[in-house]
C-alpha cells in the first residue's frame, strides 16, 4: 500500500510539472488553459446531449437513452498534412471537428457532442482564441458541446 502511495504522488508531480506552457514569465497548465479557452464551448448543449460530467474532469460521462447506440470517430489533423500552413486557428479548428462529424455521417450518426485533443509547443492566447472561436462556431452549428480531450503539455 505505501508503495501504490508513493507511486501515484510521484506520478502526480510529474504530471504537473509537464502540464505548464511557458509564454515570457507566465505559464499555465491544461486545467487553466481548459477552464480559460474551453470549458464553455457548447456548454449550452449539455444537458440536452446527455453530458453529466463535461470538460475539465478525466473523463466526460454521458448518458445514453435505453436503446441508443454510440459511434465514435477520431481524427488528427496535421499542419502541412491535413491543413495548410498557413491556415488560421478557427478555420483549422472547425475542419477539424467537421471531419469527425464527416466520418459520422458517414455511418448514419448524428453528432452528440466532441472531444479535443490539441499539442502545442508553447502558449499563445491570441491562437488559442482564434482556435476557440472554430470551435464555437462548429459547436453551435451542429448543438454539440466541448465534452472533454487533452492537452499533453
Amino acid at each position: 500500500m505505501l508503495v501504490e502511495a508513493w507511486e501515484l504522488q510521484d506520478y502526480l508531480n510529474l504530471s504537473q510539472n509537464k502540464l505548464n506552457l511557458r509564454k515570457g514569465e507566465d505559464t499555465l497548465n491544461e486545467h487553466q488553459i481548459i477552464k480559460e479557452y474551453f470549458s464553455d464551448v457548447g456548454s449550452a448543449y449539455l444537458v440536452e446531449q446527455g453530458v453529466r460530467v463535461p470538460v475539465g474532469d478525466d473523463a466526460a460521462i454521458i448518458s445514453l437513452p435505453s436503446g441508443k447506440e454510440s459511434v465514435l470517430s477520431v481524427d488528427t489533423s496535421i499542419s502541412g498534412v491535413h491543413f495548410l500552413e498557413n491556415m488560421g486557428p478557427s478555420d483549422i479548428a472547425y475542419r477539424s471537428v467537421s471531419v469527425a462529424l464527416s466520418d459520422l455521417a458517414a455511418c448514419g450518426a448524428s453528432p452528440a457532442w466532441f472531444s479535443l485533443a490539441i499539442s502545442m509547443q508553447e502558449y499563445d492566447s491570441k491562437w488559442l482564441s482564434d482556435f476557440k472561436k472554430g470551435l464555437e462556431d462548429i459547436s453551435n452549428e451542429f448543438k454539440i458541446p466541448l465534452i472533454g480531450g487533452e492537452s499533453p503539455h
